[in-house]
């Protein structure tokens, strides 16, 4: 097994995914180069229908260096970073991206690069040193960089709180209950400080008309996903992981257009074709597996690996996926931080019948690792069910050791399976 893979597809949809991000990275090169278009880099928090609504062209780094590791391409740009004196130990998108800066933004680099952007764009959700690393980029781009911040909410119950919540969905985002108003007003004056700064720097006025359409079509596309996420849940599932990581791209950056839209149409008819055939991943299915943390974009074929033994990776419960599903309200975990990560893991081991976690330990994103140990305890211990800690990089290939890699996944598959044999699924 070599150990630069991109992972094998088993849908016809999500086969021709690839096309779609090539054409959406093309659209861009094309966009780009004409004259007054405003160009923003975005870490990937940020409210996505608001840039489409002023035509603002944006572009994820933490995207693109995905893009560069599933291309063998982001050790190319780790190197002169750490050359520079930033630590391995450094978040591995902070350490491509700026060694593509200081690289001078190639544009032989894989789709041709990200240009040179007017400014960027960050919030504090989910991760705090991001916010370090784009303010260090802006510096080194010499552009302005806007802050939006969104606190954490306190936990439902907290001082008397009933928990019922408030989507503000002007915002595109989730920013607190009725319970803390506060919290509420806050964040929105934070989205009317972006909206202002966006204005100041395209010296365009935002139409809301233009806005709500793309925020309604966004939704269609949000409901499409979660739909055909329920749909995972059948034995055998329809699709597996090494489909649904490449699936999440249009609806991640591509939210509120046509294309994402037609592509959620046809991968829900083929999911859909695919329960009515009783055609699932592998035949028969083994066993099944939750992903928990960031994939390992250099190699993704590792998911298929699970395959060869018989088992899939039904779901992961890093981008939204176990979380976001339409019937499962009365379930959502009463948690909160740390423990509502917990909480999403262990709903999705009994919303999906779950055999097994393969859990991403990546000492590099703190935001996420700190949790896994927690995650794996409770699933042994209040669950019973087995999980595993992968180490490594997650665009990073010299942290993965491919040898004990597959040693220590072999063993898992072992007990996995043996469990699997002894389970009660209606």
């Amino acid at each position: 097994m070599g150990s630069r893979m991109h992972a094998k597809k088993h849908l016809e949809t999500t086969k021709a995914a690839s096309a779609l991000i090539k054409s959406y990275y093309e659209d861009q090169r094309r966009k780009q180069n004409m004259e007054g278009q405003p160009v923003a880099w975005c870490c990937v928090g940020i409210p996505k229908q608001l840039l489409q609504a002023l035509d603002i062209l944006a572009f994820y780094p933490e995207q693109y260096a995905t893009v560069c590791a599933s291309r063998d391409a982001s050790s190319r740009f780790i190197k002169p970073a750490e050359a520079a004196g930033f630590a391995k130990e450094l978040c591995g998108y902070a350490r491509v991206n700026l060694g593509f800066i200081m690289e001078g933004l190639p544009e032989d680099a894989p789709m041709g690069g990200m240009p040179r952007p007017d400014f960027l764009l960050i919030t504090s959700i989910v991760c705090d040193t991001r916010i370090k690393w784009f303010e260090l980029m802006a510096d080194m781009l010499g552009v302005p960089v806007y802050l939006m911040e969104v606190p954490q909410m306190p936990p439902a119950g907290r001082n008397g709180a009933d928990g019922s919540t408030i989507a503000t969905e002007n915002a595109g985002i989730q920013v607190g209950r009725e319970d803390a108003p506060h919290l509420e007003a806050y964040v929105m004056a934070q989205y009317q400080g972006l909206v202002e700064f966006l204005e100041k720097q395209t010296g365009r006025s935002l139409d809301p008309q233009k806005l709500f359409e793309i925020q309604q079509a966004s939704r269609r596309v949000g409901k499409l996903r979660r739909e055909i996420n329920e749909y995972r849940k059948h034995i055998p599932t329809p699709m597996g992981a090494g489909d649904a990581f490449t699936a999440m791209f249009p609806g991640m950056y591509m939210p509120g257009t046509k294309e994402a839209d037609a592509f959620y149409e046809q991968l829900r008819a083929e999911v859909k074709q695919r329960i009515e055939t009783k055609t699932g991943i592998v035949d028969p299915e083994r066993f099944r597996l939750a992903w928990s943390g960031i994939p390992f974009w250099y190699n993704m074929g590792l998911i298929n690996y699970f395959e060869e033994k018989g088992g899939v990776v039904v779901i992961d419960t890093q981008y939204g996926s176990a979380a976001s599903t339409i019937n499962t309200a009365t379930r959502q975990p009463q948690r909160w931080g740390m423990n509502g990560m917990v909480g999403s893991v262990i709903r999705a081991v009994v919303d999906y019948n779950i055999d097994g976690v393969i859990l991403s330990y990546t000492p590099t994103c703190r935001a996420l690792y700190i949790n896994q140990m927690e995650i794996k305890n409770s699933l042994e211990e209040e669950l019973g069910v087995p999980a595993l800690l992968l180490e490594s990089d997650m665009v990073d290939p010299s942290s993965f050791n491919e040898g004990q890699t597959i040693t220590r996944i072999d063993a898992f598959i072992e007990l996995v399976s043996e469990k699997a044999k002894s389970r009660n699924w209606a």
